[in-house]
């Protein structure tokens, strides 16, 4: 039987002679025909590649038998492939064996190959491989070689010929992915052999390249199997890696190689042109994955790269010189080797990737506007104003509420000193910090545990890619990104007070204590019992100062926190609701239950969670290699044991307790701040495993694989992070926008003082808040604030019923959008609500029972919402307004804090829209009665009139903050150390001598 054959030939991989072609006629009677591709200037008798499929040639054929310049198919060959493919009708293209001439027989070039998943080449020939007929029997492979892949015509109209954007490792292996997207498999002929001239285009993947144009065929056979919706992040991926793989090669002294790298780094734009058409072509989805090489055989691939020609001598070493560092070394521990370089220290490696990452994760933090969104209020407030919430004992969210404000808002306004008051432009370089100044926090206070470089960078990378800090980051926590700085200098200068026992080293660690604890309210309690226990057992008066700047830092909060208790289950910061986590996700170092949008797009429904807990479980490997091993710190094993015993309880308290943090839901406490010590015990076990070091066998082996489990774990947490903030983004954003639209923030500052009601809709319920100018800002966030609105016992919690001052709102709320058209004014009026936002979130609904309402006049739309002002018959809507005997209200208008009332009746009443007691109004220097008004603030007002103020502040609270302030100035002081000695004193006769030591003391050992 014969067939209709036609041979496609690739002019772009080298001209082919006439008589080459009557040759092939000659000996293979099926070959009917021919068709030349080129990419080329137009020539006749040639195609381009992107007609060849619609070429009148193939219409003739049944098979298209593809061939390079070059090749020499057997006699057989083209019999057997045909035979071969016409065994099943699922076969879309069968291949030869393809071998190269050698020195005596002929050796073999590839027989099907494959790819490892990430799409890196795997020939399974090793090279110098002679053809015995090891392979001379049907087998699915992935793909076949371009060289005598025999394909029918069909299938050749309906899927193109092989792309020439591809280099010929990649071109076959990417056709036949086409060909099984098409539904067929693909065999490998036995019996029919083809010869090329030279086997290096189709070896696998080698490292180090062999040549520049080697790492571009790999990333060009990458980016044509990507789907045209992922293909800038392949690109990204492809370029961060060849960026990587530069930086390599110059820490290895190969500049050649990084240049090769760089140059396939600046060529993928233009290697992801050269591919859309392959991307285009390509449908549906491989199901060959079966088929792939794993990374070990890779390797091994490499392995047998590197030795092709070169083998080893036996018994023979270097005929240089004696290396006698690494023989001395070899038996012996004493250091003998040079210094490392700079760029080969393991903190640099460190800094560079947490510093990557952070780029990465938060580069859409940079720019204008102010930052908001997640836990992290605005901070785009002036100094002077958050001085003024500090010293003054209200909280303006909504009707005022008697509270003080958050420590934490002291230590930002004392941080933001060197950066001229810019609260906003402080958190900002915080963000973009807090990985890498964690990680050199971390290095540089871990000496005391470990002193070997290579020790404590794996500790400053776990500390940094913790998955509380990297969540707290990308949810805007506040509190616990400053408390996870921190608390290594805390843990560290505590351990130096308790050592030295002088006030000097005591205050610093007070003051770090102080600020960790303003971050983390949940441990001010355990921490403050631990320091009074420790000031009872060692008596030394000087370690009062370890105590001192908290009580310093919290005295005005604390007199509060008294009264509401939930407020130490509370983390600082605007509420952000979560999921949250079980006891066991807890214990492995997640403040929330682990999840991630882009790997459940990989992975099957619900592995995302597991395989994001299976990646600190070397964490716990050191754990246990800690408790288990005979020579060790018995010290920092305790307190390490301790301090991770501590922090796991104190998170599964913080979720049992459901500390709510909203008025309209409960949630659970937040428990980075138990975490922070679950992260503090973690590192020092891992010290423990590693510190002191043994120099058996099993040691080494327990040393390395921390070395290597402990930070490849943390760094794989740190990508996902990083590659959930470049995909689904941030919780943080920036807005230019204020907090309200600007007639009404020009109302709200001004005299009047006018409020504006803004409504939303979330889950089909209805939401109402007062705003003013501060609105949504850290002066506005108070933990007490949210701490007093939650009631009930410790496993019952609850909102607390609403007082006057919130059903008067929630009473306008309702009238406002029943939507029967009623008049709200009155209640509008005593609440001070000149404006009327609804949220363009709302439900379309909201608006419209909002615009019945009697005297709401439509303003337009703003940045905020739907806006509408409310219109009175007489006079405007003021917060200070004066009510007569006959009922008429006159507002009041105040210039900062003070009023002038016109002399009058009596009978008067000056009436302020707050809650009562939270201002005290003078009148000519002499406080006027208090009067009644319901919720609101009133006093009595002579018929004399006169000048007055209004006043928030409380003599009490003022001296109670400026003392913390001053307490925190000594404190400062007394931590400066002024020339004196770390070393302990011992008294002889009228002269204080410091104690020599001859050897360090010597740590205890089980």
């Amino acid at each position: 039987m014969s067939f209709a054959v036609t041979v496609v030939v690739d002019l772009d991989d080298g001209p082919i002679a006439p008589d080459r072609l009557a040759a092939l006629r000659r000996d293979h009677a099926d070959v009917t025909g021919f068709l030349a591709l080129s990419s080329g200037p137009a020539r006749a008798g040639v195609h381009t590649h992107a007609e060849a499929a619609s070429a009148p040639v193939l219409e003739r054929s049944q098979y298209v038998w593809f061939l390079t310049p070059g090749a020499e198919p057997d006699p057989d060959a083209l019999s057997l492939l045909i035979e071969a493919l016409n065994t099943a009708e699922t076969l879309g293209a069968v291949g030869p064996v393809v071998t190269t001439a050698g020195p005596t027989a002929p050796l073999l070039v590839s027989a099907g190959v494959t790819t490892t998943p990430d799409g890196l080449r795997v020939n399974p020939v090793t090279p110098g491989e002679t053809d015995a007929g090891q392979y001379d029997r049907r087998q699915d492979v992935l793909a076949v070689d371009v060289p005598g892949m025999l394909v029918p015509a069909a299938l050749v109209r309906a899927i193109g010929v092989p792309s020439p954007a591809l280099d010929p490792a990649y071109r076959g292996i990417e056709y036949c992915r086409r060909i099984r997207a098409a539904g067929y498999r693909i065999e490998l002929a036995p019996g029919a052999v083809v010869a090329v001239p030279e086997a290096g285009p189709y070896r696998s993947s080698a490292r180090p390249l062999p040549s520049p144009r080697a790492l571009r065929e790999e990333h060009r056979y990458r980016l044509a199997l990507t789907p045209r919706s992922r293909t800038t992040w392949t690109m990204v991926r492809l370029g961060a890696a060849a960026l990587l793989a530069a930086l390599g090669c110059l820490l290895a002294n190969d500049p050649r190689r990084a240049a090769w790298n760089l140059r396939a780094l600046l060529a993928l734009p233009a290697d992801a042109r050269a591919t859309a058409r392959v991307r285009r072509t390509r449908s549906g989805r491989d199901p060959a994955s079966v088929l792939f090489a794993s990374r070990h055989a890779l390797e091994i691939a490499r392995r047998e790269l590197r030795d092709d020609g070169e083998p080893a001598a036996e018994n023979e070493r270097d005929a240089g010189p004696l290396d006698t560092a690494g023989e001395v070394a070899r038996y012996s521990t004493i250091e003998v080797a040079g210094r490392r370089s700079l760029l080969l220290h393991p903190l640099t490696a460190v800094l560079v990737a947490t510093g990557i990452a952070s780029g990465l994760m938060l580069h859409s933090l940079a720019g204008p506007g102010a930052l908001t969104g997640g836990a992290l209020p605005r901070l785009d407030v002036p100094a002077g104003a958050v001085l003024d919430r500090i010293l003054t004992p209200v909280d303006r969210q909504g009707l005022g509420s008697a509270l003080p404000a958050d420590p934490l808002l002291t230590v930002l306004l004392i941080a933001a000193l060197p950066f001229l008051g810019d609260l906003d432009l402080l958190v900002r370089v915080l963000w973009f910090a807090a990985l890498p100044g964690a990680a050199l926090i971390m290095y540089l206070c871990a000496a005391r545990l470990a002193p070997p470089a290579g020790i404590r960078g794996l500790l400053a990378l776990v500390w940094a890619c913790s998955p509380a800090l990297l969540l707290a980051l990308l949810e805007g926590r506040l509190g616990t990104v400053v408390a996870w700085l921190l608390a290594p200098v805390a843990c560290w200068a505590l351990e130096r007070a308790v050592r030295l026992r002088r006030a000097t080293a005591a205050a610093g660690a007070g003051l770090a204590l102080a600020v960790v604890l303003a971050g983390a309210p949940f441990l001010v309690l355990p921490v403050t019992a631990a320091l009074l226990v420790l000031l009872v057992v060692l008596r030394r008066p000087g370690l009062v100062w370890t105590l001192l700047p908290t009580l310093g830092l919290f005295a005005p909060w604390l007199v509060s926190a008294v009264r509401h208790l939930d407020v130490f289950l509370t983390n600082p910061g605007a509420p952000f609701d979560f999921a949250t986590p079980a006891s066991y996700e807890l214990g492995l170092g997640y403040a929330a239950r682990p999840g991630s949008a882009l790997l459940d797009q990989w992975l099957p429904d619900g592995a995302t969670p597991w395989i994001l807990l299976a990646l600190m479980l070397p964490l716990l490997l050191a754990g246990a290699l800690a408790l288990t091993r005979v020579k060790n710190s018995l010290g920092l094993l305790l307190a390490s044991t301790v301090l991770y015993c501590a922090g796991l309880a104190g998170g599964i308290v913080q979720s049992a307790l459901e500390a709510g943090l909203t008025a309209d839901r409960l949630i659970a406490s937040y428990p980075g701040d138990s975490l922070l010590l679950m992260g503090l015990g973690a590192v020092g076990l891992i010290a423990c495993a590693l510190w002191p070091a043994d120099f058996d066998r099993a040691s080494r082996l327990r040393s390395v694989s921390l070395r290597i489990l402990v930070p490849g774990a943390a760094l794989l947490v740190l990508g996902v992070f990083t590659a959930q903030s470049l995909l689904g983004g941030l919780a943080l954003t920036r807005t230019p926008d204020s907090p309200l639209p600007a007639f009404a923030t020009e109302r709200a500052t001004g005299p009047l003082g006018q409020r504006t009601l803004v409504l939303d809709t979330r889950d089909g319920q209805l939401y109402g808040e007062l705003a003013g100018p501060g609105t949504g800002t850290v002066l506005t966030t108070a933990t007490l604030h949210q701490a007093q609105r939650i009631g009930g016992g410790p496993f019952d919690r609850r909102p607390e019923p609403l007082d006057a001052a919130d059903t008067a709102l929630a009473t306008a709320i309702g009238g406002l959008t029943a939507g029967d058209g009623s008049d709200v004014r009155p209640a509008l009026q005593e609440l001070a609500v000149g404006f009327v936002v609804v949220r363009d979130t709302a439900e379309d609904s909201l608006s419209r029972d909002v615009s019945v309402s009697t005297g709401l006049t439509r303003l337009g739309d703003s940045a905020q919402g739907r806006l509408w002002q409310v219109e009175t018959d007489g006079a405007p809507i003021s917060a200070v307004s004066l009510v007569h005997p006959d009922g008429i209200v006159e507002p009041v208008e105040v210039h900062d804090g003070a009023f002038t009332i016109p002399a009058g009746e009596d009978g008067r009443t000056l009436v302020v829209s707050e809650r009562a007691g939270l201002t005290s109004v003078r009148l000519g220097g002499a406080p006027l009665p208090a009067a009644e008004a319901g919720w609101r603030t009133a006093h009595a007002v002579p018929a004399a009139g006169g000048s007055g103020t209004l006043e928030d502040r409380r003599a009490g609270h003022t001296v109670l903050a400026v003392t913390g302030l001053v307490v925190l100035g000594l404190a400062v002081i007394t931590a400066l150390p002024f020339g004196r000695s770390d070393a302990p004193l011992r008294t002889g006769g009228s002269r204080a001598v410091p104690v020599r030591r001859t050897a360090p003391p010597r740590r205890a050992e089980a």
